[in-house]
């Protein structure tokens, strides 16, 4: 069960916004220069932001049908702003150069939205036991299934698995293609 349907509503929120703090203490003892803090600081509270609207954002049009630009302009927000957050942080953990360290930003936020898509097709095709979660639940939902059709969310689909896979080859470091190809291998297969 999610945490506020097992501890109630008040505790998962308290809960969310403990974490939230605790990434930025955990960044101000994790050793680093400050000048890399200072930088991680600025990328996580930005995604977090971004993070916090697109939730804000899906809550408040539930129910509604909205159209394939704003669904995707929330899962931006809510998703792919953070992954690529995730991706920027690494690089700058890691020393990459700027062109390298916005190409991670650009292959995350593209990757965002393309979990967003799989975990559609998951949710339309999948059983509860096939996807170790429960599924068939986005019917009414403002999904890229409901809103494409099978077929064009399929279609979506493939053309994000081919983008992300050229902007994989775009990246200056070898090891670093080679490393999110493994960690991605079994999602770019067909659902």
């Amino acid at each position: 069960p999610t945490l506020h349907t097992r501890y109630g509503e008040v505790t998962a929120i308290l809960s969310g916004d403990f974490l939230n703090s605790y990434a930025f203490y955990l960044l101000t003892i994790s050793g680093l220069e400050d000048r890399v803090i200072s930088r991680l600081t600025h990328s996580l509270s930005r995604g977090s932001c971004q993070m916090i609207v697109g939730e804000a954002l899906d809550c408040e049009f539930e129910g509604e049908s909205l159209g394939l630009r704003k669904v995707e302009q929330i899962h931006r927000l809510k998703t792919a702003y953070l992954i690529a957050t995730s991706l920027q942080m690494g690089a700058i953990i890691a020393g990459v150069d700027r062109l390298e360290e916005q190409k991670l930003w650009e292959f995350g936020e593209k990757l965002g939205v393309f979990f967003q898509i799989r975990d559609d097709l998951v949710d339309a095709l999948q059983s509860a036991t096939q996807a170790g979660k429960p599924t068939q639940s986005d019917g009414e939902k403002n999904s890229y299934v409901t809103l494409l059709g099978l077929e064009g969310a399929r279609k979506e689909f493939d053309s994000y698995v081919r983008d992300l896979q050229t902007m994989l080859q775009g990246l200056q470091n070898p090891n670093l293609q080679i490393t999110l190809s493994k960690l991605l291998e079994k999602y770019w297969q067909e659902i």
